[in-house]
């Protein structure tokens, strides 16, 4: 039990962020993840087309 109690009072000295905090952060990390996703997808598009191109038998 005594693992419990001083893990109870670390919790207490922890410095939680806001509510406010919060959405900003997740805004910036959904924005940053969307972001990371588009370039992916356009890298892979354009990298396709270019190995479509080049390995294309005429």
């Amino acid at each position: 039990m005594n693992f419990f109690n001083e893990s109870w009072q670390e919790l207490k000295k922890v410095s939680w962020p806001s509510r406010q905090d919060v959405k900003n952060f997740t805004m910036v990390v959904l924005a940053a993840v969307i972001f990371v996703g588009l370039c992916l997808f356009v890298f892979d598009t354009v990298l396709g087309l270019f190995t479509r191109r080049l390995f294309e038998t005429r």
